[in-house]
């Protein structure tokens, strides 16, 4: 279990990663906008696929019509997508922990 300063470290770590990878993932959005489409290559469909399923099956509709580009759609897609950037911080503080757990471990070991 961890101590309450602990786990106050790991869900700030947790949320300001998930910032960064939604951060980038908003890029990626942003440049696909002029092809009309949510991402713009099938590597980005598979490295952002939590994203994609969440804005796939959750509302609002598909914000791209013949001519016309709904930009609150947009950004409701985009806020869909925050929970699955929380899920890779998750992953990406506990990589981060279990590389510093084998980091000091092997340092124990030369001494």
């Amino acid at each position: 279990m961890l101590k309450p300063e602990q786990w106050r470290q790991f869900v700030v770590s947790t949320l300001l990663w998930a910032c960064v990878v939604h951060a980038f993932f908003i890029s990626r959005v942003v440049l696909a906008i002029p092809e009309k489409g949510m991402l713009s290559s099938a590597w980005e469909m598979v490295i952002f696929l939590p994203h994609v399923l969440l804005m796939y099956f959750l509302p609002p509709g598909y914000p791209f019509n013949d001519q016309i580009v709904n930009n609150w759609k947009i950004i409701g897609k985009i806020v869909d997508a925050f929970p699955a950037s929380i899920l890779y911080g998750v992953f990406l503080v506990l990589l981060g922990n279990c590389v510093r757990s084998r980091f000091r471990h092997a340092g124990r070991h030369q001494q």
